[in-house]
């Protein structure tokens, strides 16, 4: 197939530090409702701000539209070429299109492109997934990698990956769990489970490739999705305060149904009290024929009617 290619002119001038901001790919983990409903949090919340950006860089694309996107990677990037979805290259198994491990990773639609970004230093930085009309789209990075973030239909954000080996660290990195999930033998949603790292625990991260860290916590050593770790140990406490309050909302919000559902029960019988549940006629053993009614009630009060 034929492959066309665009070379993208790029405004990219280097301004300051380095920016820590994560972002990652989710793993999903079994919890109570109240996780899910921190899911739509749990990825900005693992996102650091940014001390400084570079200017925006543009990217024509095949239907002639250029698009803008956000420099907060700390990377000058010197230039692009972008292909479309007719591609004859193959993901690579890098690429681990694994949606189920990796939340809202790659693409959310079906139309995306494959991507070339050329840093500052000339090292190559390959997307296979790079949506075609990306909302918002921010570049970032982390640990070396690039990640272009950008605004889902839902309004939450989803991540494109670059395609990368896993990097080993001279020495290990102390980050935090920004959100409880598995600890896995392998870099696969497919492999053995060793654990689970807790929230706002800290790990040391001894390796990493775009998706996943190798992670060390207390004995176990495992890989873990790069959505749920932070460099910031403001963002675990953070998330911990968050889930603290919702599960305090929740706790609360039972205690009251368990309060109105006694007050009911403890209702019911003033309610139904007067209710005649039998009424039986007893004759008066003088032989007159005259008598009264035996009443018995809900409540299980007994009472007497004249005949």
């Amino acid at each position: 197939m034929k492959t066309i290619r665009w070379k993208a002119g790029l405004c990219a001038f280097v301004v300051a530090s380095l920016s820590a901001g994560m972002i990652c790919a989710a793993e999903d983990v079994e919890t109570e409702p109240a996780a899910e409903r921190m899911a739509a949090v749990s990825e900005d919340r693992t996102m650091n701000e940014t001390e400084a950006a570079l200017e925006p860089f543009s990217l024509s694309l095949r239907d002639g539209t250029v698009l803008t996107i956000q420099n907060e990677s700390g990377m000058a990037i010197q230039s692009a070429e972008v292909a479309g979805d007719e591609a004859d290259e193959p993901l690579s198994e890098s690429g681990e299109s694994e949606s189920a491990e990796s939340g809202s990773d790659a693409a959310e639609e079906n139309d995306t492109l494959i991507v070339t970004l050329v840093s500052g230093d000339g090292a190559e930085h390959l997307f296979e997934e790079f949506p075609a009309s990306p909302e918002n789209p921010v570049l970032i990075s982390d640990d070396g990698f690039l990640f272009l973030k950008y605004t889902g239909s839902d309004g939450n954000s989803v991540y494109a990956y670059e395609t990368a080996d896993e990097v080993t660290f001279e020495k290990p990195k102390t980050k935090y769990i920004t959100d409880r999930v598995y600890i896995r033998s392998e870099p696969s949603q497919d492999s053995e489970i060793l654990g689970v790292a807790e929230l706002g625990s800290e790990v040391k991260v001894f390796a990493a490739r775009p998706k996943w860290c190798l992670v060390e916590s207390g004995d176990l050593r495992g890989y873990v999705g790069r959505a749920r770790i932070s460099p910031s140990k403001e963002a675990a406490e953070a998330a911990v305060a968050t889930e603290e309050t919702l599960r305090a909302e929740i706790a609360a919000a039972a205690a009251r149904a368990a309060a109105q559902a006694q007050a009911a029960r403890s209702a019911a019988p003033a309610r139904n009290g007067n209710t005649v549940v039998s009424r039986q006629w007893v004759e008066d053993c003088d032989g007159s024929g005259n008598g009264y009614y035996v009443v018995k009630h809900a409540n299980g009060s007994v009472t007497y009617e004249d005949g």
